[in-house]
């Protein structure tokens, strides 16, 4: 409320002020302002300079004072120097400055008042002012973009680990003054390695006048896959309407950064992503060497994940440990390389064999667990017919041996051949010469058989220990389970137990 009603108060002193000159004076002062339109910027100062001539041919003027109304504090810098006689057509200039507060902007007028003294007719000393105006308007700084500017080119949108890319960042001045460029930050990924290589700042460019700054990139171990970006910041500086001027350009670039031969694998084993790769390699290791060595897996593509995605999740959160044995630890969920796509391959595939030679030993090993041997003896068949769970009677087959037919009993195909299959003579049981008569036990013994129990009856014969009982091949004691090609078998027959007294005493 007090600076509305102190402005109103300099309006109405202003305009009696007006009145009162042009009632009183006869044209015989005359101000000039210089400029008579002042720009001016935030900070700016601008000299001027205010004439006053008599123009009049007999009256003196005495005292004349220069002072503003209404100006704010600082604005108007005016030297408190009074003239005291001005004579006829005679003139007197005071200097003035006007100094822009740096943060404001100024449109308005500015009011100099100019107070000097005369004798009237009648020799009475008459005091008069005069109220002249100055127009101060805004003068903006040029914006940066009509001084200078900053793009980057390169052919860089896809950056690979290890390969060297270039980025040229051109600095144009397309002002009339020269403009030094101070210095080039750069921001950029953390893998990523730029350096400067054809130039050093501070560094001057005349108006019009372009300088190309040439960065070599190269990206790092740890390339972290997907789209990127590089900031270019650099600082010039000029002078414009004698001040120094500072300010910062920013040029920009997206790129999308990758591993070298990342997509190439990824296209070659048909994975979406590398994080399924170490799963998906151990699986097809380990599938293509047992098909190749043992037998063909049915795997089908659904199965194939619900095993391979599990191995990769697994891998991934074991790498650092396994990377740290390699060399140096690194996470896989924060960044990768080159170096660590070697590393999964490497350690994938020693891992997929690593599960075929188990699988394979395994199956060796429980192969000749289960499998008949050539002239094997009867006890130790009786136990891999139990662990294959067969009962006591079996598909039986008659071969020709030396022109004569025997009679055989189908135990399986072979594992590693299946074009061919195990036969084994009849077992033939006796009891022992010179053996105590054990009612007991060949009562228990034929009520095993009768029950076709394979496993209870290898039981008793192991406790019995060759007590009781002797169990031995019907054709030749040293007989035993023989290979015969599938095709010498025949019709089908019914089932029939292979054990039976053969002789008894």
């Amino acid at each position: 409320m007090q600076g509305r009603f102190l402005s109103l108060i300099i309006f109405f002193v202003v305009l009696l002020l007006h009145f009162a000159v042009y009632a009183s004076v006869d044209n015989q002062i005359a101000v000039e302002i210089t400029p008579s339109t002042v720009q001016l910027a935030p900070g700016e100062a601008i000299n001027g300079l205010v004439v006053v001539r008599n123009t009049s041919s007999s009256v003196t003027l005495n005292n004349l004072r220069l002072s503003t109304i209404g100006v704010p504090k600082n604005l108007i810098q005016i030297p408190s120097i009074s003239h005291s006689v001005l004579s006829p057509n005679e003139e007197y200039s005071w200097d003035f400055t006007l100094v822009s507060p740096a943060t404001e902007s100024i449109i308005r007028k500015v009011y100099f008042r100019l107070s000097y003294q005369q004798k009237g007719s009648n020799g009475q000393i008459l005091t008069r002012d005069v109220v002249y105006p100055l127009e101060v308007q805004d003068n903006p700084f040029l914006p940066l973009g009509k001084i200078a500017t900053a793009r980057v080119e390169t052919t860089l949108s896809l950056l690979q680990e290890r390969r060297k890319n270039f980025f040229y960042l051109i600095v144009t001045n397309v002002s009339n003054v020269p403009v030094q460029v101070k210095n080039i930050t750069h921001q950029q990924p953390e893998f990523l390695e730029l350096t400067l290589v054809n130039a050093s700042t501070p560094i001057e460019l005349a108006p019009q006048e372009s300088k190309i700054f040439t960065f070599q990139a190269i990206a790092q171990n740890a390339v972290q896959a997907g789209q990127e970006i590089v900031v270019f910041d650099v600082a010039v500086s000029w002078e414009e309407r004698s001040q120094h001027r500072n300010g910062t350009l920013v040029a920009v670039h997206k790129f999308d950064a990758s591993i070298v031969g990342e997509s190439e694998i990824l296209k070659l084993i048909g994975v979406p992503l590398f994080f399924l790769v170490p799963g998906a390699l151990i699986l097809l290791v380990f599938q293509n060497l047992w098909d190749r060595s043992v037998s063909k897996i049915p795997l089908d593509m659904a199965t194939f994940w619900i095993v391979a995605i599990p191995l990769s999740l697994t891998l991934t959160l074991f790498y650092p440990v396994l990377s740290g044995w390699l060399g140096a630890s690194r996470d896989l969920l924060v960044a990768y390389g080159l170096r660590d796509i070697l590393n999964v391959w490497l350690i994938s595939v020693l891992l997929g064999f690593l599960a075929w030679f188990i699988g394979a030993c395994g199956r060796e090993m429980h192969l000749r667990y289960i499998t008949p041997t050539k002239g094997e003896k009867v006890d130790s068949l009786l136990s891999k017919l139990a662990r294959l769970d067969v009962g006591l009677q079996l598909r039986p087959v008659n071969i020709n041996r030396g022109g004569i037919e025997k009679e055989y009993f189908i135990v399986g195909s072979d594992f590693k051949d299946t074009k061919k299959c195990w036969v084994i003579p009849p077992i033939k049981y006796q009891w022992k010469k010179g053996g105590k008569a054990n009612l007991g036990f060949a009562n228990k013994f034929r009520a095993t058989l009768d029950k076709g129990s394979i496993d209870e009856l290898v039981k008793l014969v192991q406790s019995d220990k060759g007590e009781n009982v002797e169990l031995c091949w019907s054709h030749s004691s040293q007989e035993g389970p023989t290979k015969i090609n599938s095709d010498q078998i025949g019709d089908s027959q019914s089932l029939k137990s292979f054990i039976d007294i053969y002789e008894e005493s």
